[in-house]
């Protein structure tokens, strides 16, 4: 979805996990509830606040 232009989108509850979103305008889009895991955004930051936890091998 890169460049892609989501504003105003309504993606709640999206699943947004290891999307690319760079470049993407995102002003104004509904992202209530969207779950976010190595997802790229538009600003060049990673959001990782819906990764699931992996125990500690060892």
């Amino acid at each position: 979805m890169t460049k892609a232009d989501l504003s105003h989108a309504n993606l709640y509850w999206a699943n947004l996990r290891h999307a690319n979103l760079s470049e993407a305008n995102l002003e104004g889009a509904n992202l209530v509830g969207a779950k976010f895991c190595q997802t790229l955004m538009p600003d060049g930051t990673r959001r990782d606040s819906n990764c699931p936890l992996v125990p500690n091998a060892g």
